[in-house]
């Protein structure tokens, strides 16, 4: 791995993907959270992993000190959706034996939503557009989704 961690950066978790949409088109690869960025690697023809994408986590879209990242099911199954300032990403992770899709893609959601946003340098807020368990957009000031009944977290 040719990433080097900033200062004050540390490595939350990596994956395999299969594939990531939006801004980026990018088929089989890693995928790191660190405390400051999300990073995409992809491997090259020795097998060495070059980075090829570095997305700042102060670009993360923040409702109420909360990074939004939804889990939502895609045409391949579960995916992750970082809804940036101008884009969004949307990760498709592979399963593994000891863990779904859908396990995976909650792991990193969670951990996006424990970090502390006030750690990122000029994050915007944003009302929450899609609701965190079925994926469905809300209309605005929804305290509940129409789709599942599920209760908004603010």
């Amino acid at each position: 791995m040719n990433y080097v961690l900033g200062p004050n950066e540390g490595i939350i978790m990596k994956d395999e993907f299969s594939y990531v949409m939006g801004g980026l088109e990018l088929e089989e690869g890693n995928v790191l959270l660190t405390t400051q960025n999300l990073v995409f690697f992809q491997l090259d023809d020795d097998d060495d992993e070059n980075v090829v994408a570095t997305i700042p986590l102060r670009d993360l879209n923040v409702h109420q000190g909360v990074p939004q990242v939804l889990v939502s099911n895609g045409i391949e199954g579960p995916q992750v959706e970082f809804f940036f300032k101008d884009s969004t990403i949307s990760i498709v992770f592979y399963a593994f034996r000891t863990k779904t899709q859908n396990e995976i893609c909650e792991k990193w959601s969670e951990a996006v939503k424990a970090l502390d946003p006030n750690g990122f340098d000029g994050i915007q807020t944003l009302p929450i557009r899609f609701c965190c368990y079925c994926g469905k957009e809300l209309p605005e000031g929804a305290n509940f989704c129409l789709q599942c009944g599920s209760r908004i977290r603010r």
